[in-house]
């Protein structure tokens, strides 16, 4: 009989992991700041916004996401919240996943850390290709940018504090999966 007291524990600490996840969403994951023209750029999750003035937006042509994918990654993260939410009071239904035995909230939360892992990767990896299509510029750090003679400037780019919360919280998800049956007082089975 599993304690009531360490349910509860099990469902704070779900919400906690729902809380990062959805306040790492909404926070920048990379800032650029334009400094001639004292604008910036932020990537989130869901796409690349802008403060440039209309007369500058010519020189970023083509650089949003296509127009699928908003949708797309706000689609994913509602699915992340529900995994994360159910897992909460789904019954201790033991799944076969690759010969490997886990019950089901185990795989549903660590679905939602795996597959926030390979978003925080992927946009680190997507990120550094398309800034470097965009005059050179760097990922992170300064960059001397020349768009034509005689427009120069710098660009200063870094990863914001939503990226590293959305990688600590991809994590959290992970140790969660892992601990959950410790953390309710359930023997795993043979």
């Amino acid at each position: 009989m599993v304690s009531k007291y360490r349910v509860w524990i099990f469902r704070i600490l779900t919400i906690i992991a729902t809380g990062l996840m959805l306040v790492s969403w909404i926070l920048p994951w990379w800032k650029c700041h334009i400094m001639e023209v004292n604008s910036w750029m932020i990537i989130r999750p869901w796409a690349l916004q802008t403060t440039l003035g209309e007369q500058f937006h010519s020189y970023i042509a083509n650089s949003a996401m296509p127009a699928f994918f908003a949708p797309a990654m706000w689609t994913y993260l509602s699915i992340c919240v529900l995994l994360l939410l159910t897992s909460m009071f789904v019954k201790n239904k033991q799944v076969s996943l690759w010969k490997v035995r886990i019950n089901l909230p185990q795989m549903m939360i660590g679905f939602v850390g795996l597959s926030y892992t390979v978003v925080v990767i992927l946009m680190i990896v997507v990120a550094a290709i398309r800034t470097g299509d965009f005059y050179g510029t760097h990922l992170i750090g300064y960059t001397h940018v020349e768009i034509e003679y005689p427009i120069e400037t710098g660009v200063n780019a870094a990863l914001s504090p939503g990226y590293f919360l959305a990688c600590s919280t991809a994590a959290y998800c992970w140790a969660l999966a892992f601990l959950r049956n410790k953390i309710l007082g359930i023997s795993t089975p043979e």
